[in-house]
């Protein structure tokens, strides 16, 4: 296997959109990382996997035929799969949108089960963290549109209480909504059922974090410079 490195980000040649691919840079992986496609390629013919493959693929043609919104994509790889019970892992900031999608899911015929991310009430020692401050001011809690209740800690996010109260569910397949970046990802390490995102966690940004890649050489240029040692 090559040394050369993964790296189609910083590929212009897209030779893997051809059907007999000619020209490709030397660190694309279909000549560095034969063998890993390979044992991917293989992979597919798992039953598990190739349903998945083909309700997603039926998805992404009916979704572009038809210019579905995510929603609408969900809820057909959904159907696709034959799932009947949907999780909803929410950030409590975005309850309002977790009942919009619950009652978009349930006119659909789902059954749908929702998990806030505060659920356990659990504070900074009950897991062990005493070396960081984990401290939220009562005008942050305010801007969060959290109630503090009076305190002055707000209690952590919850993922893996989260992932667990939905295994414990049953449910089919999670969808994400709003979780912060690394809880998403305890979330997903943790969750029985596979997992989609439907919001992902941008407050800069309401929530479109590819705006930040769109204006990196204007409204985001500090994306672009080096870090100050």
């Amino acid at each position: 296997m090559s040394d050369e490195s993964v790296k189609c980000s910083k590929c212009g040649v897209f030779a893997c959109l051809e059907n007999k691919p000619l020209n490709t840079p030397k660190f694309c992986p279909m000549n560095t990382r034969e063998d890993v496609l390979d044992a991917a390629l293989k992979q597919y013919f798992n039953l598990d996997d190739q349903k998945m493959m083909s309700a997603a693929a039926c998805t992404v043609i009916k979704g572009i035929a038809n210019s579905w919104t995510r929603i609408e994509d969900v809820i057909n790889f959904a159907r696709e799969m034959g799932y009947k019970k949907l999780g909803i892992a929410t950030c409590i900031a975005l309850i309002s949108e977790s009942r919009i999608l619950t009652e978009i899911l349930e006119t659909k015929g789902f059954e749908v089960k929702s998990v806030c991310c505060k659920s356990g009430n659990n504070f900074e020692g009950d897991i062990g963290l005493h070396d960081i401050d984990l401290k939220l001011d009562f005008e942050s809690a305010n801007n969060l549109n959290v109630n503090s209740g009076g305190q002055k800690d707000i209690p952590l996010c919850n993922p893996i209480g989260q992932a667990f109260l939905l295994n414990n569910e049953k449910t089919d397949l999670n969808v994400l909504l709003g979780l912060c970046t690394g809880h998403d990802a305890l979330f997903i390490k943790h969750s029985e059922a596979p997992v989609t995102p439907l919001i992902v966690k941008d407050r800069r940004t309401l929530h479109n974090p590819a705006a930040a890649l769109y204006g990196s050489s204007h409204f985001f240029k500090r994306l672009m410079k080096p870090e100050m040692e």
